[in-house]
């Protein structure tokens, strides 16, 4: 939309310059996209991987209920005519805070999420589960809005808990399994703030006057 709508206000304004450098519109093909956040991918991989400890959790028992991928790879997309790499930490959490999953639950429920992401078109980093929450780190294709990812995980989870754990969700009345809402933040390599602080200098450098 961006590079569409100026190419063609450049145009209209600047034709003769268009036509004298023999192209016929502003941008190259391929673009640059890369998601940022209050906080870096560091820190938040750091606490998607503690939030056991941080809940008071501790044991041996706790090791099912984190999962990293051992075949992510950032990029996990190779996509033409453009790099991205838009990574995202969600929190879903269960309908009325139920205390539905265990330990048992989530070897199957990584690997399902898994699937998940491999058919709808984003790539999981890590997890880990919690008795009435679950955080994700993933990283999707331009073209997937968060809200499509989160659907996907919403309704495709809600059906595998049915189909294995049907039990469970009788004993707790957690038949929706998880509340409508979400929370979604990107993150990235760099926080917005290192971001905005890079761009800013370069404003300031190119304005500056320079020095003999």
């Amino acid at each position: 939309m961006l590079k569409g709508n100026l190419s063609r206000q450049y145009g209209l304004a600047f034709r003769d310059e268009l036509e004298c450098q023999k192209v016929r519109t502003l941008w190259a093909k391929g673009y640059f996209a890369r998601s940022t956040g209050k906080v870096n991918l560091e820190a938040a991989r750091n606490y998607v991987d503690t939030q056991l400890r941080h809940h008071g959790y501790s044991g041996e028992w706790t090791k099912a209920l984190k999962y990293r991928n051992p075949a992510f790879k950032s990029p996990a997309f190779s996509l033409a005519h453009c790099f991205c790499t838009l990574d995202y930490h969600l929190v879903l959490v269960t309908k009325f805070r139920v205390p539905l999953f265990d330990e048992a639950m989530a070897p199957g429920l990584f690997d399902y999420v898994m699937a998940v992401g491999r058919k709808h078109g984003f790539a999981v980093n890590r997890m880990s589960l919690l008795p009435d929450h679950m955080h994700l780190l993933i990283q999707a294709i331009p073209g997937l809005s968060i809200y499509q990812c989160v659907l996907a995980l919403l309704n495709n989870t809600r059906q595998w808990m049915e189909t294995h754990f049907w039990g469970a969700l009788k004993q707790t009345n957690a038949w929706d399994v998880w509340q409508p809402s979400f929370y979604a933040g990107t993150v990235g390599e760099y926080s917005t703030a290192q971001v905005k602080q890079f761009l800013r200098l370069g404003r300031e450098a190119e304005v500056e006057t320079p020095r003999r």
